[in-house]
């Protein structure tokens, strides 16, 4: 109507299929779906069989407890599902080294104030 566009990211979905005229779903990073928002309310209520995205889609849409995305999460560990790390790949040294150390005063005002 306004002759606009917009992007919204949510995981609020009543919202998504109020405000949006398209839509696109994203799974580990990768573009599984876009389409027009009626296309999503019939892979919403659908009750039939369904391939791996589609059905991974419908489960998120409808918020089901039991899916595709719960039987991967039991399969995998948290980091593997959310980044695709496997155990072998993660450290525990920080990505950023701090600038300061924590446990030391700094000589400002500010923190001769807050003794």
């Amino acid at each position: 109507q306004l002759g606009v566009t917009s992007v919204v990211v949510t995981h609020e979905m009543d919202s998504a299929f109020t405000i949006a005229d398209r839509m696109a779903m994203l799974d580990k990073g990768r573009i599984v779906m876009v389409a027009d928002r009626r296309e999503y309310e019939q892979l919403r209520d659908s009750t039939e069989q369904l391939d791996p995205d589609a059905a991974t889609i419908r489960q998120f849409l409808r918020g089901d407890a039991e899916g595709p995305i719960t039987e991967r999460r039991q399969t995998t560990g948290y980091a593997e599902d959310l980044l695709g790390l496997t155990p072998g790949k993660l450290t525990t040294k920080p990505s950023i080294q701090p600038s300061r150390s924590f446990g030391r005063r700094e000589s400002s005002g500010l923190s001769r104030r807050a003794k």
